[in-house]
């Protein structure tokens, strides 16, 4: 299908902002039109972001066009529109899914894995088991994922013999998450051996979480325990040493914390480590550390979210802006802190401003955020941001 121009889609775009602007009439209809549209742009960009919305927003009336998006010269663009196609299960890209399993693009292939673990189809199971033997890590987590979706009795089997002979800490994380969606007395037993014989402590914090969430909760005491050792730890240091706060900052922000509660004490100490690492005096330190430390903040009370507005008034480098963005679109975040995000709305970087339009858009803001981007449509300098600000507007909509 011939491409639509550039200055042709910006027409189409600044017509429809136009028209809605002196109406005060958003037009649902008219909007997945523009979307669909913007599949068919030849500006990149507008291809990526229109996948991405028409995927976040559930709009599967329009996979007719993710369908063509298979096809598309930018790796980007086909690994999102796999992405979509494992969402919404489309049984008909199947053999386009095979055919990106045998590109020569990681990225492409990797997505790839994923819709066939979506589809879940006896000739594709060869494919995902292929994978895990695979040498990018990626790709390997991928088929892990994959395996955990498709309804075959040996994966059970394949990821218990796997975990033995992985070395990736990720995969093994991914392997340990892939159990806390079966039962079985098998894995179960599983996860008590990889938390009695585990070294690595984020890894048995895992096994926990899993058994948890089936309501196995005999073990909380040592998920407290490995929380306190490390806590001790760093206070024992009377130097900075940042192996240790690194290694704390990934027991605070495991999502363990997100079904049992840090308890009060613990999270006093806790957040003194985090003003010294975000705003007081080692606020030099890696961005490795800092990034970390934003992401376990979620896991406090909200009373120590406010850190954050002292964190704004400092320097932040795009990989931070980004890591704020998702720290604020979280749903454990006070809802009044969200109006934060307005902060980076016209960021001098592009994909910090894509970000927290994208952020807005998933986290179904405040009507007074989407106002603000609302009234900023025109003020936004490219087509496919203008586009993600009307899905945002879309998305509230559709939601109230």
């Amino acid at each position: 299908m011939e491409k639509i121009k550039s200055v042709k889609f910006d027409a189409y775009l600044d017509n429809f902002i136009r028209n809605y602007s002196i109406t005060g009439n958003f037009n649902p209809r008219e909007f997945q039109e523009l979307l669909s549209k913007a599949t068919l742009s030849e500006d990149r960009d507008l291809r990526r972001v229109a996948c991405k919305i028409i995927r976040r927003l559930r709009l599967k009336n329009l996979l007719p066009y993710i369908r063509i998006l298979l096809n598309d010269e930018d790796p980007v663009v086909r690994s999102l529109s796999l992405l979509a196609i494992a969402q919404f299960k489309d049984q008909m890209s199947y053999s386009k899914v095979v055919e990106a399993y045998n590109c020569d693009n990681k990225m492409v292939r990797a997505s790839s894995i994923l819709a066939l673990g979506s589809l879940d189809r006896q000739e594709g199971y060869e494919l995902i088991y292929k994978s895990l033997n695979d040498t990018s890590e990626e790709i390997r987590e991928n088929a892990v994922i994959a395996l955990s979706w498709i309804n075959n009795p040996k994966s059970i089997q394949t990821l218990l013999e796997l975990y033995e002979k992985e070395e990736s800490k990720n995969i093994k994380n991914r392997i340990i998450k892939a159990f806390m969606i079966n039962s079985s007395n098998e894995i179960n037993k599983k996860l008590e051996d990889i938390i009695f014989k585990e070294n690595d402590e984020t890894l048995i914090l895992t096994a926990i979480n899993s058994l948890l969430r089936k309501g196995v909760t005999k073990y909380n005491i040592l998920a407290n325990t490995i929380l306190y050792r490390n806590i001790d730890q760093n206070l024992k240091n009377s130097k900075y040493v940042e192996g240790d706060r690194k290694h704390l900052y990934s027991i605070v922000s495991h999502n363990i914390w997100e079904l049992k509660s840090i308890n009060p004490q613990e999270q006093k100490q806790i957040f003194k480590f985090l003003e010294e690492d975000l705003v007081n005096k080692y606020y030099f330190r890696s961005e490795e550390i800092r990034k970390i430390s934003i992401s376990s903040l979620k896991n406090l009370d909200s009373d120590y979210h406010q850190i954050i507005i002292k964190l704004l008034q400092t320097t932040l480098s795009t990989y931070l802006k980004i890591e704020v963005i998702n720290f604020l679109a979280s749903h454990k975040v006070d809802k009044n802190l969200k109006f934060l995000l307005l902060e980076f709305l016209f960021d001098t970087d592009r994909m910090v401003r894509e970000q927290v339009l994208f952020a807005v858009m998933d986290s179904v803001a405040l009507r007074s955020i989407v106002s603000y981007v609302n009234d900023k449509l025109f003020s936004l300098d490219y087509g496919y941001l203008k586009l993600i600000a009307l899905a945002v507007v879309y998305n509230t909509y559709s939601t109230y």
